[in-house]
């Protein structure tokens, strides 16, 4: 259901959102910069341009065609996924965490860091990308993992609201199938769960 209101949504999307632009690259910037709650522009200001920025992110793929374009829109994009992964373990307002798990999500899920987009195939374990991408694929492994890390300690914690709960299961179905061992450790655990019921 979720790829189907993604497909329409991107669809629907002007297309002046299927490029990135210096000035989205001056809307991250502007959001991350400073502490999420005590420093930087007030929370309010600080969605806004959240929401500004949602139709860029939320696309499934850029059509720049010039390398260094790329190289920033990814490197912004994890910039911001950074940011977000603080903000809503600061943020108290549910309207607001919401908005940051669509984004982190909506990141997670990009074309540009996928496998095939760095030069991996089925027959070839070699990359044919450039060393600035596979900085840049680190950095998303080292997201990926820390966003594991912060569902893992959510699914934990009594009490979870709605959105955590929704962003928690989005992330464990993209870990299964992007991070390695993530797959056969949440089926061993389905299984050892259905074989304590019997």
């Amino acid at each position: 259901m979720d790829s189907v209101v993604g497909l329409l949504r991107s669809l629907s999307l002007a297309p002046h959102h299927a490029r990135w632009t210096p000035h989205v690259t001056k809307l991250v910037l502007q959001v991350v910069n400073g502490n999420p709650i005590l420093g930087g522009i007030p929370i309010a200001q600080r969605m806004r341009l959240l929401n500004t920025l949602e139709p860029y992110i939320v696309r499934p793929c850029f059509q720049n065609t010039v390398d260094a374009e790329i190289l920033r829109a990814k490197d912004d994009m994890l910039l911001l996924w950074e940011y977000l992964l603080e903000f809503v373990n600061v943020v108290k307002d549910s309207t607001y965490r919401r908005k940051a798990y669509t984004l982190v999500v909506a990141i997670m899920e990009r074309d540009e860091f996928s496998l095939t987009k760095l030069g991996f195939n089925a027959t070839s374990q070699v990359p044919k990308c450039s060393p600035q991408h596979l900085q840049l694929a680190q950095r998303y492994k080292t997201l990926m993992i820390q966003t594991f890390v912060t569902v893992m300690k959510q699914m934990k914690t009594k009490g979870r609201f709605a959105e955590i709960i929704h962003f928690s299961a989005q992330s464990m179905a993209i870990f299964f199938f992007t991070l390695p061992l993530v797959g056969g450790k949440i089926v061993d655990a389905l299984e050892k769960k259905t074989n304590f019921r019997t």
